[in-house]
């Protein structure tokens, strides 16, 4: 469950619990105007819609794909063993204090893989927060 905690100057000054997109952008609106003197809001939300170009879309049977071993990886190997509790805790903490803010999301910024991520990506990068 996602879980965002708004902050300034070391201070909490919101926590939104769950993938609720409105609620987040509520919060950060709220927010967002402080310390932003000359600058506008958060613009409304854009409506999408399909296109086509006019032709049918075939789809592809991936059923029966496997990657081959030239091809990238796309997760991390596993161990066979689990790490232990301190050698977790210390990655979980070099990765927090990486950046000023850090997002655990789904996919990855320039393809965000949920509603939420997409929608969370796309208000840090207008409000030019580094994460």
């Amino acid at each position: 469950v996602p879980f965002l905690v708004l902050q300034r100057g070391g201070k909490t000054l919101e926590t939104v619990s769950g993938s609720d997109a409105a609620k987040v952008r509520a919060a950060v609106e709220r927010h967002a105007g402080s310390g932003n003197a000359g600058k506008p809001g958060i613009p409304p939300l854009l409506e999408a819609t399909p296109q086509t170009n006019g032709s049918a879309t075939a789809t592809i049977d991936l059923s029966s794909y496997a990657p081959k071993e030239l091809d990238p990886k796309t997760a991390p190997q596993h161990t066979s063993g689990q790490p232990d509790k301190e050698e977790l805790n210390e990655r979980l903490a070099k990765l927090v204090k990486a950046a000023p803010v850090m997002l655990f999301m789904k996919g990855t910024p320039s393809s965000p893989q949920c509603g939420f991520s997409r929608q969370l990506v796309s208000i840090l990068r207008e409000k030019q927060v580094k994460y």
